[in-house]
This record gives C-alpha cells, sequence and structure tokens, in this order.
C-alpha cells in the first residue's frame, strides 16, 4: 500500500460524498491508496449513509469512535494507517484529481524530505472561489519556502489546512501524531514538530479546495488564538536555539498573543466590521495589561486596529 487518506468527519451525512469521491477520483492504481474514513460520534445518520454509499469498496474502511474531536481522529486513522505515506482530508474540503499523484512523485524522488505541500483554492461552501483573504495579503511575507522551514513556519501556519500536505507515515508516527491539547491547531504544532525533524518541499498548483463557513470568521476566532498560544508554549526550547532574528520574531508573535482574551476579541471585532467594540476590547486591554502601554508593539496594535482603515492582522 502506498498511501493512506485518513478523513475525520462530525455530522456531515448529507454533505461527506463530493469529498470522499473526490480521493476515489485520483489519478492513482486502484491497488495504491486506501481511505480511512473516522466517524467522531456523529448525532446524525453520518454512519448509515458511509456504510450504504462505501460499505462495498473495498479501498475504503469505515470506524466510528466515541466523540473525541479531530485529533484523536487523526491519531486514530494514523494508527490503523497502511500505506507509506498519509494523508488527511477535512470532511468538507475537496482535492483535485492530480493531488496525490504530484505529490507522491516528489516524495519519491527526494528522500531528505519528510512533508510535500501544495497550493490551495479558498472556496465557499458552494464551492465558489472567494476573493483574497488576509493570509494571502500575508504570503508575500512569509513566502512559501522549502527545505528547513521551521524557522519560518512559527511565523504562522503557511500550509493552511491539514488537507493540503502528504507526509512520511512513519515519520508522524515518530513524532507522536497529533496532540488534542493544540486543537483546533494540531496541525500548526504537528507541521512545527516535522520541521524540526525532516525538509519540506511544495508543488506550486493549487491542488486542494479549501471550504471556508461563515462560523470560521467570527465564532471561532478567540478559540484558535488560545490554541495557537498553547502551540507555540511547545516550541519555546526550540526557537530559544535558533539564530536571535527569529527569537525577537517570536518575541512578537507571543506579545500578540498574550493580550488574550481583549485583543483577540478586539480581532474577531475588525472580522465583523465593529470598530466600537474594537475600540471597547483595546481599551479593556490596557486597563487589565498596563505595563505593556509602554512596549512598541503597541504602536502596531493600535495602527491596525484603532484607525478606521485598519485592516484584520
Amino acid at each position: 500500500m502506498k498511501i493512506s487518506v485518513v478523513i475525520p468527519t462530525y455530522n456531515r451525512s448529507t454533505k461527506i460524498k463530493p469529498t470522499v469521491d473526490s480521493v476515489l477520483g485520483q489519478r492513482l492504481a486502484a491497488d495504491s491508496f486506501e481511505i480511512i474514513i473516522v466517524n467522531d460520534g456523529s448525532t446524525d445518520d453520518t454512519e448509515s449513509v458511509l456504510q450504504q454509499l462505501y460499505g462495498d469498496d473495498a479501498r475504503v474502511r469505515l470506524f466510528s469512535l466515541p466523540n473525541g474531536g479531530v485529533a484523536k481522529a487523526r491519531n486514530f486513522g494514523l494508527r490503523e494507517a497502511q500505506g507509506e505515506f498519509i494523508a488527511f482530508l477535512d470532511h468538507d474540503d475537496i482535492w483535485l484529481p492530480e493531488k496525490l499523484e504530484r505529490q507522491v512523485a516528489l516524495l519519491e524522488r527526494a528522500p531528505e524530505v519528510g512533508v510535500v505541500y501544495s497550493g490551495w483554492q479558498d472556496v465557499d461552501e458552494m464551492g465558489k472561489p472567494l476573493a483574497e483573504d488576509d493570509l494571502r495579503r500575508l504570503k508575500p511575507k512569509f513566502g512559501f519556502p522549502t527545505g528547513r522551514v521551521f524557522d519560518i513556519l512559527v511565523r504562522g501556519n503557511f500550509i493552511v489546512s491539514a488537507s493540503v500536505p502528504l507526509i512520511r507515515t512513519q515519520l508522524l508516527r515518530d513524532i507522536g501524531g497529533f496532540d488534542p491539547a493544540t486543537q483546533p491547531c494540531d496541525d500548526w504544532d504537528v507541521w512545527l514538530r516535522l520541521a524540526r525533524r525532516c525538509e519540506f518541499a511544495r508543488v506550486e498548483e493549487n491542488l486542494v479546495c479549501y471550504v471556508h463557513h461563515n462560523e470560521q470568521q467570527s465564532a471561532n476566532v478567540n478559540r484558535m488564538w488560545r490554541a495557537e498560544g498553547r502551540a507555540l508554549n511547545k516550541h519555546r526550547r526550540a526557537v530559544w536555539r535558533q539564530p536571535k532574528t527569529l527569537w525577537r520574531i517570536l518575541a512578537h508573535t507571543i506579545f500578540l498573543r498574550t493580550l488574550d482574551p481583549w485583543y483577540h476579541a478586539a480581532r474577531a471585532a475588525v472580522g465583523q466590521g465593529d470598530w466600537g467594540q474594537v475600540r471597547k476590547q483595546l481599551i479593556l486591554c490596557f486597563l487589565y495589561r498596563p505595563m505593556m502601554i509602554g512596549v512598541p508593539q503597541w504602536l502596531y496594535v493600535l495602527k491596525r486596529f484603532v484607525t478606521r482603515d485598519a485592516r484584520p492582522f
């Protein structure tokens, strides 16, 4: 078996078929890959729908677990995987037909590479391409590095989604898989740990349709940023061994994240265009973190969030 594809799912009975079919439609020999679908305690009819759709397909293995979150579901799939390489696909994203073919070819000719990622296309729930977002504007700053990427990856998750990379299975097992304590940033934590072990490579084409939901843009912002702080905290010692320039980058990043919850509430309000709430949350931040007022980074925060023409960071 060459490739294992793990798809965790929860309450997706009416919409998961296009995701699974995008894997079945990969340009690979039928016996070269397997699909491991992990039903994470769905309360709808996901289990019966999956059984009806794919129960007779030898390429698809179906499992149902008590609800434990996506990180645990991914780890279950990792334990079950029989492939030399492993990929994860979120239950609403879509792969282009050449996705795995392009990535596995790169891994096979570059033994020093442990992770191959690709470009992606942001789409809405109907599959319509989205206009450039904040992450797109950050691309020129972060770039799309290859080789040893830890010093860039610690600044931000340029891989974007667990649906994007293809990984050497044993390497992922060696680092212990996904850490539920860092969810929903467990993928970024894994990329950081992998980046300390191996080289990364990239396929330039957009090979993944990454679906955005309305709730992703507001309600989950604070939860996401708290998880990012936990993920970064795990890598402090590794960062301390990096050049001083990297330490300055991380110090700035940690500064922005330690203003939780007020700073992050302000970020969420920016995304909603609620400038009154932005100012309210930053005032609370000043009141509860008065020692921060003299820190130069506050000029950056004020510039980005207090002026009406500010954009989300």
